[in-house]
């Protein structure tokens, strides 16, 4: 046999596929699969199933931003819902409030008269009752906005009952006295039950108490 001929036997063998040494067939060149080939029954690079692929995914990410979308206005009205049922609450005890605020209002006035007397076991007494009272109003959420003497006067917070002159430039608009102390809800924008009070007001031609008296005196003699 020629070189050429057991050449060509050999490639025909390739091609064909051999047995092995236990009898095994072994796959041939030409029985390989060739790129490009299927797959278990599909294309390696089909353009169709490329695209729905891609179309399932977006459609995927679509669903959970309306998912996210759906939980944010839920949690809003959730807490719309909670922030309605305060208001309600709170609505059918404020009358319980404003006898509280009231009587946080006397027993101040009391401990600032036993203050004044130099009683201060009395003293200590109210203060421990004022204590005591926006503790209760604490529990509510209700916390007092703190109004004192020489406050500037702030009309978001205080409502005036009453002006009282002065020459005192410096005294102008700022709280003369505190007759109810004024409260608000913790967090709230806005004083629910404004603080009462006295507020100075300047006037040059006011003429002060001692002044009249001297020249009252005067005209007598």
């Amino acid at each position: 046999m020629s070189v050429d001929g057991d050449q060509t036997q050999v490639g025909e063998e390739a091609s064909a596929g051999t047995v092995g040494p236990e009898g095994e067939s072994i796959p041939g060149a030409s029985e390989l699969e060739s790129p490009g080939a299927p797959v278990d029954g599909l294309p390696v690079d089909d353009p169709a199933l490329s695209s729905e692929i891609s179309a399932m995914a977006q459609a995927i990410e679509r669903f959970h931003h309306r998912a996210e979308q759906y939980e944010s206005v839920i949690r809003r009205m959730q807490s719309r819902i909670e922030e309605l049922q305060g208001d309600q609450v709170r609505e059918l005890l404020k009358p319980v409030i404003l006898k509280l605020a009231a009587l946080h209002t006397e027993a101040r006035k009391s401990e600032q008269a036993a203050t004044d007397r130099g009683d201060a076991a009395t003293q200590k007494d109210f203060d421990f009752f004022v204590t005591d009272i926006e503790e209760t109003l604490g529990l509510l959420d209700i916390e007092s906005i703190g109004a004192a003497g020489l406050d500037v006067f702030d009309p978001a917070k205080h409502a005036a009952r009453r002006r009282v002159d002065t020459t005192d430039v410096s005294l102008d608009r700022r709280l003369e006295r505190v007759l109810r102390q004024g409260f608000t809800y913790v967090g709230a924008e806005r004083v629910f039950m404004p603080a009462m009070v006295t507020v100075y007001r300047h006037q040059a031609d006011v003429v002060a108490p001692n002044e009249s008296a001297n020249n009252q005196n005067e005209g007598e003699s």
